[in-house]
């Protein structure tokens, strides 16, 4: 085998290694995340590993840390994970990371106010 074919399979084992272990962080954003998604998924299709949307779909969903547990359980009891496209779900992932950060920026100004 030569030198290019095992830098390309070294290449696509990492890929394949990222994209099974692929987690978030609590402290990334949404947008952060779904661009290293984004990158892993696309590597793998350079090396022809064509994964399916509902699969995408579960994999980012299941990602999320504990701390979206309850947007994921909504997530998965109002849709039909396999109808889910990518662009809807990441579009309601910002939604809500939007919405929740004034709601966190509140809450540690009260408990700055308390220690205070």
């Amino acid at each position: 085998m030569s030198l290019k074919a095992l830098e390309r399979q070294s290449r696509r084992q990492a890929c394949s290694e990222a994209h099974l272990n692929f987690k978030m962080d609590p402290n990334e954003g949404i947008k952060a995340i779904f661009n290293w998604f984004s990158i892993i998924v696309n590597e793998l299709k350079g090396f022809g590993e064509a994964i399916p949307e509902d699969k995408l779909v579960r994999k980012l969903i299941y990602s999320l840390p504990e701390s979206w547990d309850s947007k994921k359980m909504t997530i998965i009891e109002a849709k039909n994970l396999k109808e889910l496209k990518l662009d809807g779900l990441i579009g309601s992932l910002l939604t809500h990371e939007l919405m929740s950060k004034p709601l966190i920026k509140e809450n540690e100004k009260e408990n700055q106010r308390a220690r205070h």
